[in-house]
């Protein structure tokens, strides 16, 4: 088979199939938006998981960090994850040298794409853990432990506590974004 055989045949898969859309097919199902609550959840597990695993070997040594780390992952999974299901959207070519289940990942993460649903409510969420980027800054948890404990400043590579409270913060933190973003992903 040709190159030019094949992109012959993908174009007129395209084709056939471009113009079958239905409005009704392309609205957002409750069981869309609790896919999406869903795979939030495994990010954010995946996330901190990462994060205790940093803590663990002294790659984080401090709540801004944590936090920072958290975030990033958390940013990188999520955009990952986005761009994997709008690219098989996006190339019908995928359908002809895949497999079926990787055809079918944008019909499971059909929240995830952006070309029919537009891509605002996957800034919202993004933009939600941006902000979220300078809680460290104005709470400034590790001032507070400082003043707390009146000592000097420990070398958290020994301290197992303050890891431990440092990971504490992180999952209330997360916790409470994932919740605040699970709320707008049921309204919006």
């Amino acid at each position: 088979m040709t190159k030019s055989k094949i992109n012959d045949m993908a174009t007129q898969i395209y084709n056939t199939y471009k113009d079958d859309v239905n409005p009704e097919m392309m609205e957002i199902k409750m069981m869309d938006r609790i896919v999406f609550i869903i795979t939030t959840f495994l990010i954010r597990y995946i996330s901190l998981i990462i994060v205790k695993w940093g803590l663990d070997t002294s790659l984080i040594n401090s709540f801004h960090s944590a936090f920072y780390y958290y975030a990033i992952i958390y940013l990188i999974l999520f955009t990952f994850i986005t761009m994997f299901v709008n690219v098989i959207i996006a190339y019908p070519i995928m359908q002809l040298f895949s497999n079926k289940s990787i055809a079918n990942i944008p019909n499971l993460f059909y929240y995830f794409y952006i070309y029919a649903n537009g891509v605002l409510r996957l800034l919202l969420h993004i933009s939600f853990i941006i902000v979220l980027l300078f809680v460290p800054y104005i709470i400034n948890i590790d001032k507070i432990n400082l003043k707390r404990d009146d000592k000097k400043q420990v070398n958290i590579s020994v301290d197992n506590q303050r890891k431990e409270k440092i990971y504490n913060s992180i999952i209330i933190f997360s916790t409470i974004i994932w919740v605040l973003t699970s709320i707008v992903s049921l309204k919006f």
